[in-house]
């Protein structure tokens, strides 16, 4: 069972999570011009709501599920995980001893958190349940050196299994740095 616990400087902790990984909406305006000018062009107005935020993570790679989940299971202790901020417009909420709450953030043992995500992902895939958590995480410690994200996306790899080529369906997934104050 996965012990949630609240954090009460949930606003505080989300700001400096956003403050080390994330662009401004300015940086990703000016890095993603041309894309904007092509939604723009055809009557969108675009506000940083209608992205998500590991579309506006500065350093990040895809990574597969297994591997998220494994470096999740390779730590210690607790980590911090939070979902979309509130105003994101498919922002989910987190059940926090059967209450739902959005934009908090929180914390968990690391080996539990990856035992529920693996069990929500295992109940996606099969259409059955009820997810604890949100499809959009992340996860993150207290150095907030790194962050793993576990999106509600599909990914397809090609792999190789008793010698042929066979197409993989994972949950897709980034391994996030921090980036350095200044940088795009």
């Amino acid at each position: 069972m996965l012990n949630i616990k609240t954090v009460p400087n949930s606003e505080e902790i989300r700001s400096k999570f956003c403050e080390s990984f994330a662009l401004s909406w300015k940086e990703f305006k000016a890095d993603f011009n041309e894309e904007i000018k092509l939604m723009t062009g055809k009557g969108y107005t675009l506000s940083s709501d209608m992205f998500h935020l590991y579309d506006m993570i500065a350093i990040s790679k895809e990574t597969t599920f297994s591997s998220a989940i494994n470096r999740l299971k390779a730590k210690e202790g607790d980590v911090y995980f939070m979902s979309e901020k509130e105003s994101f417009a498919w922002s989910e909420e987190a059940s926090l001893n059967g209450v739902f709450q959005k934009n908090g953030v929180f914390k968990a043992d690391c080996k539990e958190l990856a035992e529920a995500i693996e069990k929500d992902w295992e109940l996606e895939l099969n259409g059955e349940g009820t997810r604890l958590l949100p499809l959009d995480l992340y996860v993150f410690d207290e150095t907030m050196k790194k962050a793993i994200v576990f999106t509600g996306d599909i990914a397809e790899y090609e792999d190789e299994e008793d010698g042929k080529e066979v197409v993989k369906t994972t949950r897709l997934c980034f391994s996030c740095k921090r980036r350095k104050r200044g940088e795009n």
